[in-house]
């Protein structure tokens, strides 16, 4: 399939999100956390006629849950990074202002894949010269900074238009304290993370082995374990959404 050029009004930077929600117990195994796992069977859709469509969209959903007590449609998605998948996009700034007030007007969540391009262009041309199969290679070209940037602009965003973000897979512990500082200013932020970012670590991930490949990337292992830390405060809001462990009370 050919790639959909970015002013086709068929490419759309914007899903609908439809989910249900049910949470078994896992076994702690060799692990002494005691986890219990939220999980999310979801299922995303294009929103078609980009922003315009965006606007329509809104208007057709008055609440963040269905009737039906089935699946709902409780959000909006967006990636900030083009995703590498054919026929969806990223969106910008301009897109998102663009698109905001609707949502706002919804009090439907947006859920944001956070990593802004700039920063993941500028080490990617940096490590040219580098060994891709390193996976050494793959963490520097998607640094902390890409995630730091896009969640501060999203949570400069929240403040401006009053909607609700919520922060897909965080991976870096260094957004912590300022998704911490914008619960307190009463913003609504909420945040997940996945089993990869608290159970794997960049230092034992070997070489050559795609299978531990994703974005953002899996980080240290202390990076990993200050997010345990933070899944422990309360002054945070972590909302399950693909998967979510987190510590019983």
């Amino acid at each position: 399939m050919g790639r959909i050029p970015d002013g086709d009004s068929r490419r759309s930077g914007w899903w609908l999100y439809a989910a249900c929600r049910h949470a078994t117990k896992l076994s702690a195994g060799d692990d002494d956390r005691g986890c219990t796992r939220s999980e999310t069977r979801s299922r995303e859709r294009p929103v078609p006629g980009g922003l315009d469509g965006v606007g329509r969209s809104c208007e057709r959903q008055p609440g963040a849950q269905s009737k039906s007590g089935g699946a709902s449609v409780p959000g909006f998605k967006c990636f900030l990074i083009h995703p590498g998948i054919d026929g969806f996009t990223m969106v910008n700034e301009q897109e998102l202002r663009a698109a905001l007030p609707h949502v706002a007007r919804t009090g439907l969540p947006l859920l944001v894949h956070a990593e802004l391009p700039g920063r993941v262009d500028a080490a990617t041309r940096r490590l040219a010269g580098a060994d891709w199969s390193k996976y050494a290679t793959y963490l520097e070209s998607r640094p902390d900074e890409a995630e730091l940037s896009a969640i501060q602009l999203m949570i400069s965003l929240c403040r401006e238009y009053h909607f609700r973000v919520h922060i897909v897979h965080l991976a870096t512990s260094q957004a912590l304290g300022m998704l911490r500082a914008a619960k307190s200013e009463g913003l609504p932020v909420s945040v997940e993370t996945c089993p990869h970012y608290l159970h794997l670590s960049s230092e034992k991930i070997p070489d050559g082995q795609t299978l531990f490949k994703c974005a953002p990337p899996i980080r240290s292992r202390e990076n990993g374990e200050k997010l345990w830390q933070g899944l422990r405060e309360e002054s945070l809001i972590w909302w399950p959404r693909i998967i979510l462990l987190v510590r019983p009370r």
